[in-house]
Protein backbone atom coordinates (compact mmCIF):
# COMPACT_ATOMS: atom_id res chain seq x y z
CA UNK A 1 0.00 0.00 0.00
CA UNK A 2 0.58 3.96 -0.29
CA UNK A 3 0.45 3.87 3.81
CA UNK A 4 4.24 4.07 5.86
CA UNK A 5 4.63 2.12 8.38
CA UNK A 6 3.84 4.06 10.87
CA UNK A 7 0.45 4.83 9.11
CA UNK A 8 -0.04 0.69 8.89
CA UNK A 9 0.50 0.83 13.08
CA UNK A 10 -1.85 3.27 13.71
CA UNK A 11 -4.68 1.81 11.79
CA UNK A 12 -4.20 -1.97 13.14
CA UNK A 13 -4.03 -0.18 16.51
CA UNK A 14 -7.27 1.62 16.03
CA UNK A 15 -8.95 -1.71 14.98
CA UNK A 16 -7.88 -3.30 17.77
CA UNK A 17 -9.20 -0.94 20.25
CA UNK A 18 -12.31 -0.51 18.34
CA UNK A 19 -12.53 -4.74 18.85
CA UNK A 20 -12.13 -4.15 22.76
CA UNK A 21 -14.41 -1.94 22.72
CA UNK A 22 -16.95 -3.60 21.28
CA UNK A 23 -15.99 -7.32 23.23
CA UNK A 24 -16.61 -4.50 26.43
CA UNK A 25 -19.98 -3.51 25.15
CA UNK A 26 -21.44 -7.19 24.14
CA UNK A 27 -19.65 -9.09 27.50
CA UNK A 28 -17.33 -12.05 26.43
CA UNK A 29 -17.26 -13.79 29.14
CA UNK A 30 -17.54 -17.22 28.44
CA UNK A 31 -16.92 -16.62 24.47
CA UNK A 32 -14.27 -18.86 23.00
CA UNK A 33 -12.52 -18.39 20.02
CA UNK A 34 -10.74 -21.01 17.16
CA UNK A 35 -7.22 -20.31 16.88
CA UNK A 36 -6.23 -19.30 13.01
CA UNK A 37 -4.07 -22.66 13.50
CA UNK A 38 -7.13 -25.03 14.04
CA UNK A 39 -9.96 -25.69 15.26
CA UNK A 40 -7.86 -28.03 18.05
CA UNK A 41 -6.96 -24.57 20.19
CA UNK A 42 -10.00 -22.74 21.43
CA UNK A 43 -9.50 -19.78 23.74
CA UNK A 44 -11.06 -17.07 26.31
CA UNK A 45 -12.24 -14.00 23.93
CA UNK A 46 -10.25 -12.18 26.69
CA UNK A 47 -7.20 -14.31 26.32
CA UNK A 48 -7.39 -14.02 22.51
CA UNK A 49 -6.97 -10.18 22.92
CA UNK A 50 -3.94 -10.69 24.79
CA UNK A 51 -1.70 -12.29 22.43
CA UNK A 52 -1.77 -9.54 19.94
CA UNK A 53 -1.13 -6.68 22.77
CA UNK A 54 1.53 -8.82 24.28
CA UNK A 55 3.09 -9.03 20.74
CA UNK A 56 2.99 -5.66 20.41
CA UNK A 57 4.25 -4.67 23.86
CA UNK A 58 7.39 -6.56 22.67
CA UNK A 59 7.90 -5.24 19.47
CA UNK A 60 7.45 -2.04 21.55
CA UNK A 61 10.27 -2.30 23.72
CA UNK A 62 12.29 -3.86 20.98
CA UNK A 63 12.02 -0.45 19.13
CA UNK A 64 12.64 1.58 22.16
CA UNK A 65 15.77 -0.62 23.35
CA UNK A 66 17.05 -0.08 19.77
CA UNK A 67 16.80 3.33 19.73
CA UNK A 68 18.27 3.61 22.74
CA UNK A 69 21.39 1.80 21.31
CA UNK A 70 21.42 4.55 18.47
CA UNK A 71 21.18 7.36 20.84
CA UNK A 72 17.72 8.32 19.91
CA UNK A 73 16.22 10.40 22.81
CA UNK A 74 13.20 9.76 24.23
CA UNK A 75 10.26 12.60 23.24
CA UNK A 76 6.91 11.19 23.99
CA UNK A 77 5.24 8.33 25.76
CA UNK A 78 6.97 7.55 29.30
CA UNK A 79 4.94 4.07 29.88
CA UNK A 80 7.92 2.79 27.21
Amino acid sequence: TDRSPIERFLIIQQDLLDLLEKARTRGIEGARVTSTLGPILRFKAGDAFRFPIAHQERHLLQLQRTLDAVGVQRTASPAM
